[in-house]
């Protein structure tokens, strides 16, 4: 009985599939490394968000300060956490991101599944909202335009 390697040519197949798996994973790796390139640039944006959020929420604190003394240190907590998860986003890798969420995940699952739900449904509401804006946009279009977009569905 002959063996694989005992074939003509065998040792080619060999190295020629070496080869392409040492391409795959180079090209993977590079994927790998545009997609954090991308997510970083997004998580850098949303700290950006969440700290303009948190600038308002100091704003709204002067405010309740002024009206409500007895409020002020409830509202000065949140900006304060606000202002910790604009720097977490800031400062952490998405791995660690990632290892935070499991971990919450794991310490308070009814927490993760209610905050995941809430997420949902904002989510949705967003979505329902920018197709309703589209479809008002649309609305708008002058005539000529509209038998245009018409035409062109046919």
């Amino acid at each position: 009985m002959t063996t694989d390697a005992s074939r003509p040519g065998a040792p080619q197949v060999s190295g020629v599939i070496e080869e392409a798996q040492s391409t795959a994973s180079a090209l993977a790796a590079k994927a790998q490394d545009a997609a954090r390139g991308v997510v970083d640039q997004h998580k850098a944006a949303v700290a950006e968000q969440v700290d303009e959020v948190a600038q308002a929420l100091d704003t709204v604190a002067e405010g309740v300060e002024r009206v409500l003394p007895q409020a002020a240190p409830y509202v000065r907590e949140a900006v304060s956490t606000v202002q910790g998860a604009s720097e977490t986003l800031r400062e952490s890798s998405i791995d660690d991101l990632i290892a935070m969420v499991a971990d919450f995940g794991r310490r308070q699952p009814a927490a993760f599944l209610g905050a995941c739900a809430l997420g949902g449904f904002a989510l949705a509401r967003f979505l329902k909202s920018s197709a309703d804006r589209r479809r008002e946009a649309r609305g708008r279009l002058p005539p000529q335009r509209q038998g245009l977009r018409a035409e062109g569905r046919r």
